[in-house]
């Protein structure tokens, strides 16, 4: 599975609609194709604290996994509280595609 891009809408940190493009950068061309080695399949995130790290990686194991994504077992109310601490009307969508072989 490859995360191709993150769409966040007023979760935690991030208000409004906030789209981030997963998608590696592509290797280097030369006039013969590809240059080996080139290819960037990594994608770091940075920033000042608070800047919304931690909030990018909670929103995608929240989005695959859903209640599973918190560490202890959690009763209905309970999971509907953590989720009110981590989203206001908001959208966490994660898009992805996975090559079948």
């Amino acid at each position: 599975m490859l995360i191709t891009k993150l769409t966040l809408n007023n979760f935690r940190v991030f208000r409004g609609v906030h789209e981030i493009d997963l998608r590696p950068a592509p290797a280097r061309l030369s006039k013969s194709g590809p240059i080996e080695g080139t290819e960037r399949p990594i994608i770091l995130f940075g920033g000042l604290n608070g800047a919304g790290k931690t909030s990018i990686l909670t929103a995608v194991r929240l989005a695959l996994f859903g209640r599973q994504s918190f560490s202890q077992l959690l009763s209905n109310g309970e999971y509907v509280e953590a989720l009110s601490e981590l989203i206001h009307k908001a959208l966490a969508l994660v898009v992805f595609v996975t090559k079948l072989q």
